[in-house]
């Protein structure tokens, strides 16, 4: 997954000008503490790829500005921990100027949000917080569960002209954690754009009479763990991957269940 997200941006720069990365630690050699942005300070210049102090409030407002003369600003918070400085600027500014501008200010801009639990991050480095941000209007939110659909979904992200917050597993991005192997897949092609608010529908069983079959329906680190858990009930269970929180497809979703007749969902 961080390769895919890597080289999907990397991608992005060479082809648009206009695009920038910046956030804590992605400048410089390293390329963050997942190694996420190594080698695009090198490759694009410090005024294209920058490091910023520790204050996630300007990192997410500072989008807005940009956005507004013509930039189009792909930025990240460190850990989804420290989101909350930030989450006044994403509610009160991001989500809404392009709708207090009456269209005049929309805001362009991508936040890349490593979240999760994994290792031993302990209490301030493990927090999932996409329930909260959910239920903010004015943005979509993608939480992929493989690297594939991370660069499909920065790229349709960057090519959407609503801001877009993208949930990053860290358990997932070099699939370290046990029965995470599913995580990894060949690099997509550089025009590969996954639709927003396009479900996939991974396991898909035949519809059976006098069986109980069933519909998880998650996102995620929780795709694997559906995975792992039905590995002998691959016939009467099938497994939905949400890809984007927001849009839904609820399509998809009624859907299946209307097939199996029950539904969990597995976050």
């Amino acid at each position: 997954m961080v390769d895919c997200a890597l080289f999907g941006i990397e991608e992005l720069m060479q082809k648009h000008k206009e695009c920038l990365l910046y956030g804590q630690d992605v400048g410089g050699r390293l390329g963050g503490v997942f190694r996420e942005a190594a080698t695009l300070a090198q490759k694009f210049g410090d005024n294209r790829v920058f490091n910023t102090p520790i204050q996630e409030a300007f990192i997410v407002g500072s989008t807005v500005g940009m956005s507004a003369v013509g930039l189009k600003p792909i930025v990240e918070v460190q850990f989804a921990d420290y989101i909350w400085p930030g989450l006044n600027q994403l509610f009160t500014e991001v989500s809404r100027s392009c709708y207090l501008s009456n269209g005049k200010w929309p805001v362009s801009m991508i936040l890349r949000v490593p979240i999760g639990a994994y290792g031993s991050g302990g209490p301030y480095h493990s927090s999932s917080v996409e329930s909260i941000v959910t239920n903010i209007r004015g943005i979509k939110i993608a939480y992929p569960s493989n690297g594939a659909d991370l660069k499909g979904l920065i790229k349709a992200a960057y090519y959407d002209p609503n801001p877009v917050v993208i949930l990053e597993h860290k358990g997932l991005y070099w699939s370290k954690v046990p029965g995470t192997k599913g995580a990894t897949s060949v690099e997509p092609s550089e025009d590969y754009v996954l639709p927003f608010g396009k479900a996939w529908l991974l396991q898909e069983i035949w519809k059976q009479e006098d069986v109980e079959t069933a519909t998880i329906v998650s996102y995620g680190m929780g795709v694997h763990w559906a995975m792992n858990a039905t590995k002998g009930l691959r016939d009467r269970v099938e497994i939905i991957d949400l890809r984007t929180l927001f849009p839904l497809d609820e399509e998809t979703i009624m859907k299946s269940v209307r097939k199996t007749g029950k539904v969990s969902g597995g976050d």
